[in-house]
Parts: structure tokens; sequence; C-alpha cells
């Protein structure tokens, strides 16, 4: 693992601790924000923790970019050697279905949406088979309470995503290697070529355009208008 250093313009310094997301990246990229934060640097400004990496603003008229990328580079070793440890707790969140903000924003975009007069959820309801909305959130809820795990959650996410990469492909899903196949109504209506709908093709606009044709001793002069 090896720490890059990146200027981001006069006032900003971006460090990545690695080009690969992993967990000694991320306790380092921890640590090591923790520590310039704790040195309370004159001139720093704000301090952007991500994954894998962080991002430092500050004031090059309180500290000149090179002495500021000195003092990090400084406090690398306090990050190397800090304990990787996180404390956490769950948090329980409820999911709010039909709020009036998320409804207000998606009714903007419903240009090329199979269903273009309705909501996502009536339209996941449609093609479930619900006869209702409310009967589709209420399965919704119960099957993620049956499946989602109460530890190591990040793991199942994203093995839900390597399924849908590998697995429930758009095209050409492997439906034989699925678990999900007890409850996916595409394979038990053996509808997987027509499920979910294809979104409507985009409307190709027709433009119009002008333009000058002038030919003069074997040479030619285009002028478009």
């Amino acid at each position: 693992m090896k720490t890059r250093y990146t200027f981001g313009g006069d006032e900003h310094i971006y460090v990545e601790m690695d080009e690969e997301m992993s967990l000694d990246a991320f306790f380092k990229s921890l640590s090591m924000s923790k520590a310039v934060r704790d040195a309370i640097i004159s001139g720093v400004t704000e301090i952007c923790p991500a994954n894998a990496s962080f991002q430092v603003k500050f004031n090059p008229d309180v500290i000149h970019p090179d002495d500021m990328l000195k003092k990090l580079k400084e406090l690398e070793h306090l990050a190397e050697n800090a304990e990787k440890r996180l404390e956490t707790r769950i948090v329980e969140i409820p999911v709010y279905y039909q709020d009036p903000w998320t409804h207000e924003t998606l009714m903007r975009f419903r240009e090329r949406h199979q269903d273009p007069n309705g909501t996502d959820l009536e339209y996941a309801a449609s093609i479930n088979g619900f006869d209702s909305v409310e009967a589709f959130i209420e399965a919704h809820g119960d099957l993620a309470e049956t499946f989602t795990p109460t530890r190591n959650n990040r793991s199942f996410a994203q093995g839900l995503l390597d399924m849908g990469a590998t697995v429930c492909k758009p095209r050409s899903p492997n439906c034989l290697e699925c678990d999900f196949q007890e409850y996916c109504l595409a394979f038990k209506s053996d509808r997987v070529d027509e499920l979910p709908t294809p979104k409507p093709k985009k409307n190709v606009p027709t433009r119009a355009g002008q333009f000058l044709w002038i030919e003069s001793k074997g040479k030619i002069l285009l002028e478009s208008a």
C-alpha cells in the first residue's frame, strides 16, 4: 500500500491510501484524517474523508502548499501505527414509501419510462402481479426483513451487486444458478425475456440544416448556416 499525494489547485491536497478499496486502506485513511484534525495545523479549513482517501482544504496565504504537504507526510506514520478499531452502533431507519418529496422529483422525469403516467411503485406493483401499491409495499417489506442479515450487511449488499453483474443480468440471465428462483416472478411465470420491460427507445430529433457549396477553379468553399 503506497500513499499518493496530489495537489488540487492552490487550496487542496488529495491523499489516496491505495488504488483499491480495502479495510486496511479505510482504517489508514480514517486514522490519518483524524491525525490531521488533531494536529490543528494553521491554515487548514476543511478535511473531507472518504473510503480509502481524504482531501484537505487549506489557505495558501497562511501555509505554503509545500509546507502543507510536508506536514501531511509527517503524520502518515501515526496512521500506520493506529489501532484498527471502529466503534459502531446499529441505527434502524424506517423506510418512508410514497413520500411527497420523492414523488414530486420522480414525476418530473417520466420521459422514456415504461409507464410515463404512473409512479415507480405503481409500475413495480403492476409487473409483479399485485392488485395495489399497498400490497406490493407489504410484500417488499416482508422480503426485506427475510433476506437482510443483521450482520455483515456490507458483504450482503456487495453480493447482491455481484449477483446482478454475473447471474441476474439484463441480457442472458443465468437463472439456473440463481438462489432466488423461488421468489422471482419472471422465472416462475416463464417471462424472463419480458421482465423487467425495456424502456421505450429515445426519440431521435429531426434537425434541418442548410449549407452553401461554392466551387471555383477546382476549389470548393463550404459555409455552414
